[in-house]
């Protein structure tokens, strides 16, 4: 991993964070994607041997063609990344809002 990559892991952990990104959906298990003017970035969570999780970003020029891969099986960055895919997982299931309202629907009760 070169230190281009791991700019642009931090940059995309803290515009996410952030939210000044949108990630969305794919039809694939397990995949997101950040559409941008110069391109897209899919973040993906595979499995190795049923064990370990792997992360890998593809990036694609304006043409969708993959001009990157960068995997993460290694630390420090497979931890960020991972965290990064929760975020991103939670936001796009709306897993929060949905127990912000079964938690309101309760109080009422």
């Amino acid at each position: 991993m070169t230190s281009k990559h791991e700019k642009l892991i931090d940059d995309l952990i803290t515009k996410t964070e952030s939210g000044d990104v949108r990630w969305g959906p794919t039809d694939a298990e397990d995949q997101f994607v950040l559409k941008l003017k110069s391109g897209a970035i899919l973040l993906e969570k595979t499995q190795i041997l049923f064990v370990n999780e792997n992360f890998v970003i593809t990036i694609l020029n304006n043409e969708g063609v993959a001009i990157d891969r960068i995997s993460l099986l290694a630390e420090p960055y497979r931890s960020k990344v991972a965290q990064l895919f929760n975020v991103i997982d939670r936001r796009i299931s709306r897993i929060d809002e949905q127990i912000d309202e079964i938690i309101g629907e309760l109080e009422t009760l």
